[in-house]
């Protein structure tokens, strides 16, 4: 799966479920282990783990695998 394609998953995954303050960032410059970073905001922890398993659900319907995902809040 092409970044471009993750990207527009993932995003369009959070804006589904009423996340806020969507911003991408290019990371590749600064680690190997990842291209781009993701941040959103949500109303409540709940709302955040529901922005989180979203995303999982669909890079995974795409076919794209998740390495590591923090729900911390």
């Amino acid at each position: 799966m092409e970044t471009t394609q993750t990207l527009d998953i993932v995003k369009t995954a959070i804006e589904d479920m009423k996340g806020q303050q969507i911003e991408d960032y290019d990371v590749s410059s600064l680690t190997p282990m990842a291209e781009n970073m993701v941040i959103a905001t949500g109303n409540s922890t709940t709302h955040i783990k529901a922005l989180a398993d979203e995303v999982m659900v669909k890079v995974k319907e795409a076919g794209g695998c998740l390495l590591y995902t923090s729900d911390a809040a």
